[in-house]
């Protein structure tokens, strides 16, 4: 089923596209297609629509047309009450019409994010070597293209070595994690096989990860850059996430809050044997390489507050919390006990970090943030995002850190 919306006015198309969505959640039986009609109008509404909105007046009628029918619209629904998941995808087949206009729009407004972002850079490299006023006075008004000032900043600002970078989101974290706190601030270029959400198990043992390893290091022979050292990140999406209440007694329970044998054999166990394996990985990559082993640093995590924060608020379908879900289903609820339990399995995680880097023949290097990142109950938010990542400012200070422990 197609179903055309061109000719209506702007406010008139999202109307008639909400009162469709409308319609088929009632019709539909199935609450998975519900769900995803319902939030087809959501982004109907507030992605596509307001792009073609150009006045007060447009706005109030677009507000008005969410409320009610247009007088001169109307639809056929087709189907009865029994549409199933697999008709699902040919309903959602709109040809909305809104036109070459706002395509053009969404095209210039894309060359203009890419122009501030770009001005941004310059001026950042600006800042970082002593470069011609001509660089330093780059902005998206005065400079349309890098040109030869930028392409000098950039040459200037060149890193004399590679680090390679294996890790989960605090490797992998929009805007900015701490692989890009180490690019700006420390001199070197990160070449990144690290993925938001992987556990350590995941970079043992999945053989896309290793090849994703082996690629990296090959474009690193083809450049001709001498490799520094491994950096690994990983061990948090082990532990925390749906599986964290596991390693909690109930408050009711009358024993201590945190499983002490579930915690031992998750993080002295499966942790600790993923990561042995994954610097076998890497040691026998860079062997067969480049003849030679480079160095392994691997760092901890500091104190987290499980205090409900996901990424951006975890508002719907966005990230997180990760944490506090499982504190709540054990009946923890008081803010200072949950400090309590995390400061212990971060004790835990840190101190088997530091006794397999105290293996000489591994060649690992361990470093420890937890004194980086507070855990303070009046003031941790200005270290913390949310509940498992830093702030900006606690990622540099971690990427500072790291850097520092870099033969």
């Amino acid at each position: 089923m197609s179903i055309s919306v061109r000719g209506f006015p702007p406010t008139e198309q999202v109307t008639l596209v909400g009162k469709i969505c409308q319609h088929a959640v009632t019709d539909m039986q199935c609450w998975r297609c519900s769900l995803l009609l319902r939030s087809v109008w959501f982004v109907v509404i507030f992605e596509s629509s307001f792009a073609t909105l150009r006045s007060r007046e447009d706005l109030k009628q677009f507000s008005r047309g969410l409320r009610r029918p247009s007088k001169s619209m109307s639809y056929k629904s087709g189907a009865g009450r029994d549409r199933s998941c697999s008709e699902l995808g040919s309903f959602l087949i709109f040809r909305w019409g809104f036109g070459m206009d706002s395509d053009n729009r969404t095209v210039a407004a894309g060359s203009e994010a890419a122009k501030h972002v770009i001005a941004q850079r310059m001026a950042f490299l600006a800042e970082q070597v002593a470069l011609p006023e001509l660089v330093r006075s780059l902005t998206p008004e005065s400079e349309s293209s890098l040109g030869a000032a930028g392409i000098a900043a950039l040459r200037a600002n060149a890193p004399k070595a590679v680090l390679v970078a294996e890790g989960d989101s605090w490797f992998d974290y929009p805007p900015a994690d701490v692989l890009d706190a180490i690019e700006d601030h420390h001199g070197y270029r990160v070449e990144r096989v690290a993925r938001r959400g992987d556990t350590v198990e995941d970079m043992a043992f999945s053989p896309s990860q290793i090849e994703k390893l082996v690629r990296c290091i090959e474009r690193i022979i083809q450049d001709r850059k001498p490799v520094k050292a491994v950096l690994l990140s990983g061990g948090g999406n082990d532990i925390a996430g749906e599986e964290f209440s596991m390693l909690l007694e109930h408050s009711l329970s009358g024993k201590a809050p945190v499983n002490a044998m579930i915690a031992e054999q998750l993080i002295n166990g499966r942790i600790r044997d993923s990561l042995l394996r994954l610097i076998g990985t890497v040691n026998t990559v860079f062997e067969s390489y480049l003849g030679e082993r480079v160095p392994i640093i691997i760092h901890g995590y500091g104190y987290p507050v499980a205090d409900g924060r996901g990424f951006l608020g975890g508002w719907w379908f966005l990230p997180g919390p990760w944490l506090s879900p499982g504190f709540e289903r054990k009946g923890i609820l008081d803010m200072t006990a949950r400090q309590q339990v995390m400061r212990h399995l971060i004790d835990m995680f840190n101190t088997m970090l530091s006794d397999l880097a105290s293996d000489v023949a591994n060649g690992v290097i361990y470093v420890d943030v937890r004194p980086l990142l507070t855990d303070n109950l009046n003031n941790y938010k200005e270290d913390w995002a949310n509940e498992l990542h830093p702030s900006q400012e606690g990622f540099k200070r971690v990427a500072a850190r790291i850097a520092g422990a870099i033969p």
